[in-house]
């Protein structure tokens, strides 16, 4: 099944364990909250992910994101933030957080620092 996973991406995102996550996560973490600034909170959270098609989902899978907080800074502009990096990141705004993925962060070194 590993090769398997190689040659089919989305199979491997799929099946992603939640402690792969968890620990590309925390070195994630890290290295946005040390470059993002003061006041910033950047932690390691449940999350949840649709699979489907559109607007009819038919699956839901745990997962884990990297959720950004400042107590000055609305989700908005923190998302904002992010699309002006090279290259953009799009995460999505849930519960007054910004939150990225981590099902699509394979390393740390995938995720550019606006």
């Amino acid at each position: 099944a590993p090769d398997l996973a190689r040659a089919l991406p989305t199979l491997a995102w799929l099946t992603r364990p939640l402690g792969d996550m968890e620990r590309v996560g925390a070195a994630v973490a890290t290295r946005l909250a040390a470059h993002l600034g003061e006041g910033y909170r950047v932690a390691v959270v449940e999350s949840e992910i649709e699979v489907g098609s559109g607007a009819a989902p038919t699956a839901v899978l745990p997962s884990r994101a990297v959720a950004i907080e400042h107590p000055q800074v609305s989700p908005d502009a923190i998302a904002a933030r992010f699309r002006q990096a090279d290259p953009p990141v799009l995460g999505r705004i849930h519960q007054d957080r910004f939150l990225l993925d981590l099902r699509g962060i394979a390393t740390p070194d995938d995720l550019p620092c606006p």
